[in-house]
């Protein structure tokens, strides 16, 4: 039992070194991680954070600065870095696993609007990998199916040529179709602009200034979409539905 428990909070917060960085970020990557090992968690956070000011980032990354800041109880820093560490990454089960712990220790328990089953089963396929790696497969399927076409033109052999023939449908369909995948998540994730509460709490408002009436009160952690920015004001909506006004000064965007 206790050598389970160990393997899980192994599994659980491992750090991972497989990063694709410049010779002074992996050293530094390395340096973070060695300081999340010895438990220096704080410290760990500002070298990552370093490193993603400089302007790189990968889903592990992010997940790694994310474990970091949940062993801190920093669970609004942990929730963003987690959920940005998912757009890059949306499959990885490890990411989902910690976010949805993440989100428990949240204050606002939201239920998210039912979704139809089509668009449920849609959604499920379209980030079941990264963008790029939907369009590398699109690009590789079609060129089979360029190869096919040739093999096709140039072949005598006519049970052959059936055979390239249908092929090269089938694999012209899916490279289409994982084309269309990777221009739907990329378009999805640029059209949904979402958000993290990052104050303690903050009173949606019904109009974008202090005059407005308190329509609910949100707290830390809470992950809300960003519908319009009105000066210093976005117009917001909850994952249940629930619309208002907050300053940009309560949120950090993901």
């Amino acid at each position: 039992m206790k050598y389970g428990l160990l393997i899980q909070l192994f599994l659980f917060f491992h750090i991972s070194l497989s990063l694709n960085a410049t010779t002074a970020q992996v050293y530094d990557i390395k340096k973070a991680n060695d300081l999340y090992v010895a438990t220096s968690y704080a410290q760990a956070i500002e070298v990552y954070e370093e490193i993603s000011k400089q302007g790189y980032e990968s889903a592990t990354l992010y997940y790694n600065l994310g474990n970091a800041y949940y062993r801190i109880n920093k669970i609004a820093p942990a929730i963003l870095n987690y959920e940005r560490a998912l757009r890059l990454d949306p499959s990885n089960l490890d990411i989902q696993h910690n976010l949805k712990l993440a989100k428990a220790k949240t204050v606002d328990k939201i239920v998210t609007q039912e979704k139809n089953i089509v668009e449920i089963w849609y959604n499920s396929i379209v980030f079941a990998t990264h963008t790029n790696v939907w369009a590398y497969m699109s690009i590789i399927f079609f060129i089979v199916a360029l190869c096919l076409v040739l093999m096709y033109m140039f072949l005598r052999v006519s049970w052959i040529r059936k055979i390239t023939f249908f092929s090269s449908i089938i694999f012209f369909t899916f490279a289409i179709c994982f084309f269309i995948f990777s221009y739907q998540q990329k378009k999805m994730v640029e059209n949904q602009k979402e958000a993290i509460i990052f104050v303690p709490s903050s009173y949606v408002k019904s109009s974008p200034d202090q005059l407005g009436s308190d329509l609910f009160l949100l707290h830390e952690g809470t992950k809300i979409i960003i519908k319009h920015q009105l000066g210093s004001w976005v117009q917001i909506t909850t994952e249940d539905g629930n619309k208002g006004w907050l300053p940009v000064s309560t949120i950090q965007k993901i």
